[in-house]
């Protein structure tokens, strides 16, 4: 992901990844996010994806501070189990 040019560093400091990744899903959502192999995910398609799955661990109990695990089959997926955990 390429930082904003127009943000300072304490707003690119202050950021988490979570954030990062809503912001840019808001600028380019069609702009590939992750690339692995030959699966390709767009911004949107990765904040969907965290959005869905922090609902659903939310919904099992799961809150700020929490832990979780998981096991993505593969790299392009990992972002998908981590991000949301961020979001919790």
């Amino acid at each position: 992901m390429t930082a904003d040019p127009r943000a300072t560093d304490g707003e690119r400091a202050a950021a988490t990844l979570h954030e990062l990744v809503e912001r840019q899903a808001r600028r380019a959502p069609e702009a590939v996010a992750v690339r692995c192999g030959g699966e390709e995910l767009t911004y949107r398609e990765l904040d969907e994806r965290a959005v869905r799955l922090a609902a659903h661990l939310a919904g099992r109990g799961l809150g700020p501070g929490g832990r979780a695990a998981g096991r993505p089959s593969h790299w392009a997926g990992a972002p998908r189990c981590t991000s949301p955990c961020w979001r919790c």
